[in-house]
């Protein structure tokens, strides 16, 4: 299942249970995703929001913490 920009799995989880790609690219995928959460919560607390400002902080915070989750086992494994 992919999420709405088309562009990475709905959740990490599933970026790295999926076995058409190698750990460097899951990495790669993972890091870049985590990079984009950070630019999101940076933006909200200088008061730029997304569109949708309910529970943006809860989720994408939530969201960073999976995403960092599933880059330590991705490099635990390694």
């Amino acid at each position: 299942m992919v999420n709405s920009d088309k562009t990475r799995p709905a959740s990490p989880e599933m970026l790295i249970a999926d076995n058409s790609l190698g750990a460097a690219e899951k990495e790669q995928l993972l890091t870049q995703w985590k990079l984009d959460l950070e630019l999101e919560l940076n933006a909200t607390e200088e008061n730029m929001p997304a569109l949708d400002a309910k529970g943006v902080d809860a989720s994408v915070s939530e969201m960073l913490r999976r995403v960092n989750n599933c880059l330590l086992r991705i490099r635990k494994a390694a």
